[in-house]
């Protein structure tokens, strides 16, 4: 069943259902099966894909929590897609944090709009992101940043990709 033009109804409040996402897509290479929230660093011409938030309006990657039958690979995909629109493959696990947030190195798997450009915000990400962007790390401060204190590691790491 093609779920992108179906409404539901959930008491009195229309709901419309979202786009499934794509198949889970990671480099054999990396393969891990490990439950976690995750998220994707993206990079291209310098600059990293981040993701602003509707409250607060911070930026983070994107990233999320993970499902309870997901992996954090396929965790850091679907949250990708959902709030950025766009299919990527999931390489090398870059990083884990304190809190056991896992951070991979991904790459689009299409042509997508490189730096100067804002991406359109899928449906399914509207309601906790306002705008995906392309940013030089060199112009975000902390206090823009949602995870103040990931944001030394996320541009240590990024310069090494």
């Amino acid at each position: 069943m093609n779920l992108r033009n179906t409404l539901l109804i959930v008491g009195s409040v229309f709901l419309s259902a979202c786009e499934q996402p794509p198949d889970c897509n990671v480099l054999k290479a990396h393969v891990e099966f490990v439950t976690a929230n995750a998220g994707c660093l993206i990079r291209k011409d310098r600059h990293m894909l981040v993701v602003k938030q509707r409250i607060g309006g911070q930026y983070n990657l994107p990233a999320g929590t993970h499902d309870s039958d997901e992996s954090a690979q396929c965790t850091a995909h679907r949250e990708t897609w959902e709030e950025t629109g766009i299919n990527i493959q999931v390489g090398k696990l870059l990083h884990v944090f304190d809190n056991g947030f896992r951070l991979y190195s991904c790459q689009p798997v299409d042509h997508i709009p490189g730096p100067g450009n804002t991406l359109k915000i899928p449906m399914q990400g509207q309601q906790e992101i306002t705008e995906a962007l392309w940013i030089k790390p060199e112009d975000i401060e902390s206090s823009q940043w949602r995870y103040p204190e990931q944001l030394p590691t996320i541009l240590r790491l990024f310069e090494k990709m």
